[in-house]
């Protein structure tokens, strides 16, 4: 069993921002509903959150979206928060989550800001052949965020 460590890069509820695609499957869910008196496996999403997710290990991006509602304690996870995955199913280069093969293993309180996510690059930032232009655009970059700290 292969589990590895992924960190919540951006997460969006697909059910709200692709409305399309949300009336379908609600309207989906509505029909099995009533075929079925009881929908014992709860497994639609109609009315439900559907997130899907841009995950992060080791400066790689996967993209993965909920097959099966997973128990996070905000609608949206924040960035920062940690998932450890156990051999996810992998359809059309998008990765399958549920409550089977995905665990929470750190949610932060809050999300963690840019700000501290370049200051915990800043030592990375520097590349060979890196060129004078780009380094100077994170200067400023520094300068913008200085500026933004100032008027808060």
């Amino acid at each position: 069993m292969k589990k590895e460590l992924y960190t919540v890069v951006s997460a969006v509820d697909v059910s709200q921002s692709l409305y399309g695609q949300y009336v379908a499957l609600k309207e989906k869910g509505e029909e099995q509903k009533r075929d079925m008196d009881v929908l014992e496996d709860k497994n639609t999403f109609a009315g439900k959150r559907l997130l899907k997710m841009v995950l992060e290990k080791d400066k790689s991006f996967i993209v993965a979206i909920e097959n099966k509602p997973l128990p996070f304690r905000h609608q949206i996870p924040p960035r920062g928060t940690v998932l450890e995955l156990r051999d996810a199913t992998v359809h059309r280069g998008v990765y399958l989550l549920d409550t089977e093969n995905t665990r929470i293993s750190f949610t932060p309180e809050k999300g963690i800001d840019d700000k501290t996510r370049l200051a915990s690059l800043e030592g990375q930032l520097s590349c060979p052949g890196e060129t004078k232009r780009g380094q100077k655009r994170m200067e400023w970059e520094e300068e913008i965020i200085d500026l933004e700290s100032d008027c808060i």
